[in-house]
């Protein structure tokens, strides 16, 4: 669910995969294969994207763990969740 939730944050932001990529010094594809969780995410992106997003690491991981268990997130939310991932 971490990739579900930088994928989410990247769209909420406005960025494209290849500006996150230029952003994190990574290949477009390498960024690709993290974001669709072909590979785990290293913990060095996860702050660099926190920073990019202007979070804390530890806000990211809590909204992945959100995402996944689904708790403290209300069904509106989790609507528009779903209607962002499948528009992209």
């Amino acid at each position: 669910m971490l990739n579900k939730a930088i994928k989410m944050l990247r769209l909420y932001h406005g960025y494209s995969s290849g500006q996150m990529a230029v952003k994190l010094e990574v290949f477009a594809s390498a960024y690709s294969t993290m974001e669709k969780g072909n590979r785990e995410i290293p913990v060095d992106i996860i702050e660099k994207c926190a920073k990019i997003f202007g979070m804390k690491a530890s806000e990211i991981m809590l909204f992945s763990e959100k995402l996944k268990t689904k708790k403290g997130l209300s069904e509106e939310i989790l609507k528009q969740i779903k209607r962002t991932i499948q528009e992209y």
